[in-house]
C-alpha cells in the first residue's frame, strides 16, 4: 500500500491538514497520516457511519448520495468524502478553510479510487480473464 500512503501523505501536506485517513467502507483503517494523536481505528469507524448515516438522510430527502460531510468542531474541521469502497477524511484546525480541504479532497479523488482499485486487483490478467501462469516450477 505505499502508493495509498504517498497519496495520503501528500494530500495532507498539500491541504494543510492535521491528519489525514483512508477507511473501507466499514471503517477499516487503510491508510493513516496523523500529527494529532487521535484514536484513528476510531475515527475511521465514526467516518465510516457518518457515511452510512448521511447516505440514509439523502435517500429520504430524494437528494441522493453525499459527497462530502463536513463537521465543524470548536477548533477543527473535519471534511469526510465518501469515494466508492472507501472513505477519505482530512482533519484540519480552524485555520484551514473547509472549502479548501473539499477542494484539495476532490483533486486527488481520481488518484485515490485508482489506488484502491490497484490494491483490490493487484494481478493482471490475460486476454481470457485468466490469470498468468507462472512457467518457473
Amino acid at each position: 500500500m505505499e502508493r495509498l500512503a504517498t497519496i495520503m501523505k501528500d494530500l495532507k501536506e498539500r491541504a494543510a491538514a492535521d491528519a489525514a485517513l483512508l477507511t473501507s467502507a466499514d471503517g477499516l483503517v487503510l491508510e493513516a497520516v496523523n500529527d494529532t494523536g487521535l484514536d484513528m481505528e476510531s475515527l475511521a469507524a465514526y467516518a465510516a457511519s457518518s457515511v452510512m448515516v448521511s447516505e440514509r438522510m439523502g435517500e429520504m430527502t430524494e437528494f441522493g448520495a453525499p459527497e462530502s460531510v463536513v463537521i465543524f468542531y470548536r477548533g477543527h474541521t473535519l471534511v469526510i468524502n465518501p469515494l466508492g469502497p472507501v472513505v477519505a477524511v482530512l482533519v484540519a484546525s480552524e485555520h484551514t478553510p473547509p472549502g479548501a480541504l473539499r477542494m484539495h479532497l476532490r483533486r486527488a479523488q481520481v488518484e485515490l479510487t485508482e489506488a484502491v482499485q490497484d490494491e483490490l486487483h493487484p494481478q493482471a490478467t490475460n486476454r481470457n480473464g485468466a490469470e498468468p501462469s507462472d512457467d518457473s516450477r
